[in-house]
């Protein structure tokens, strides 16, 4: 052991004292690193958590004897984990940040790259903190058990992952350089209030101010009471990397049963979240490089139009304004007699608002799309941030508005 420190430490061995400790002496969570890979080199079961837990040369030896002692922390390797394609050197940075965030590995059950609309959402962390975060506040009538409301929540994220999740940084540009790890459990941070809120509008800022940060677990729950002791107003804040909208509405009907039903187990989901991580990161890449590649030949690059010079619109806000008195039925009817979806009518009719602002015949802008259209059983059940973002080109040329409409559609069915 003495000479694994000698040549991570690059110092002679007679300068290596029994009690020194290793951080001390020119040791850091590199050199940490470099030292457990060369220990498990040497056939020593050791691991980076051990090394800040013992970092003394004596207290090391003692541990690699007593391998008994080891046994409450299991060695992760990167085989248990192949999907991820990590070095040797890689995986120990990975470890390392989930030691760093006080996290066992005995409590690690997965470890799974990002799908890329987390990566894009993650990314913008750092820079603004209360970006993609969504806040819920719901009204509960009767009379609240609020032990037995948080015990549903615990056993509804018993059984989806992404409310037991950490991101931590990638070693490489795996998913836009982030990963996300699975704990077999994790409690969710509550806070039960005694007192009403003055205004659920400013409770909603100040939260939104606060924001998360990668280090934290991204998921926050609040009970409040109301003047009405009939009534509560619980509020749900959760990251946009960890759920999509089409999540939210399964999640809290699991939660309500769950809370109703509390003598009985929530049962697992017939398709979960790890599963289509695992099904989009072993698709093959070329074929979406193909498909893309002749999709966007030759496009235009289009820049987005402010509706003002100069105008900032409130964030997270939405506005509604009615411009044409047509109903839903009346959409539904013209789109189903000339065989394209409503959302179709809608892009095109951005597509030609935009050529016309652009004064350009080609046109491409992103597209949010749900994901739940992979070849999954079950996919419409899954709790999780499935939906993606996509380039949808729309080129303006002298075609009938019937057959340009059903163009666009077939190039949306292609994208399938």
């Amino acid at each position: 052991l003495q000479k694994a420190w000698a040549q991570v430490l690059q110092k002679g061995a007679d300068k290596i004292r029994t009690s020194d400790h290793f951080f001390r002496i020119g040791g850091d969570s590199i050199s940490a690193i470099l030292l457990v890979s060369r220990f498990q080199q040497l056939g020593y079961q050791f691991t980076i958590p051990l090394v800040y837990q013992y970092p003394k040369l004596n207290e090391q030896a003692l541990m690699s004897i007593q391998s008994g002692n080891m046994t409450n922390e299991p060695l992760l390797t990167k085989y248990d984990f192949p999907h991820l394609a990590l070095s040797d050197t890689g995986f120990q940075t990975i470890l390392t940040q989930i030691h760093q965030r006080g996290i066992s590995l005995a409590q690690v059950e997965d470890i799974l790259p990002c799908v890329t609309i987390q990566g894009g959402l993650l990314m913008n962390l750092t820079s603004d903190p209360s970006a993609y975060l969504i806040q819920m506040a719901i009204k509960l009538t009767g009379q609240l058990d609020v032990d037995r409301l948080v015990q549903a929540w615990a056993s509804v994220a018993n059984q989806h992952s992404p409310l037991r999740t950490y991101f931590i940084e990638s070693p490489n540009t795996l998913s836009q350089g982030f990963l996300q790890v699975v704990l077999s459990s994790l409690s969710t941070s509550w806070t039960i209030s005694d007192q009403p809120l003055d205004s659920l509008e400013v409770f909603f800022i100040e939260n939104r101010w606060q924001g998360f940060s990668l280090q934290e677990h991204m998921v926050r729950n609040f009970v409040f009471p109301t003047t009405n002791s009939q009534v509560h107003e619980i509020i749900i804040t959760i990251h946009h990397s960890l759920m999509d909208g089409w999540s939210l509405p399964l999640l809290l009907q699991e939660w309500m049963v769950a809370y109703h039903n509390h003598m009985l187990a929530v049962p697992p989901p017939q398709t979960n979240f790890p599963t289509v991580v695992k099904y989009i990161s072993q698709s093959d890449p070329a074929l979406a490089q193909v498909f893309w590649a002749r999709y966007l030949h030759n496009a235009i690059i289009t820049p987005a139009p402010l509706l003002y010079p100069k105008y900032i619109g409130p964030v997270g806000h939405t506005v509604y304004s009615t411009l044409l008195d047509i109903s839903k039925a009346q959409l539904i009817q013209a789109t189903q007699s000339i065989g394209i979806s409503i959302a179709t009518l809608f892009q095109a009719a951005y597509a030609l608002v935009l050529g016309r602002l652009l004064n350009q015949d080609d046109v491409t802008f992103g597209m949010i799309i749900s994901g739940r259209n992979l070849n999954i059983p079950s996919m419409d059940t899954v709790i999780g941030p499935c939906t993606n973002t996509v380039p949808y080109r729309a080129q303006l040329g002298s075609s009938p508005l019937g057959s340009w409409l059903e163009s666009l559609y077939k190039d949306q069915v292609d994208m399938i």
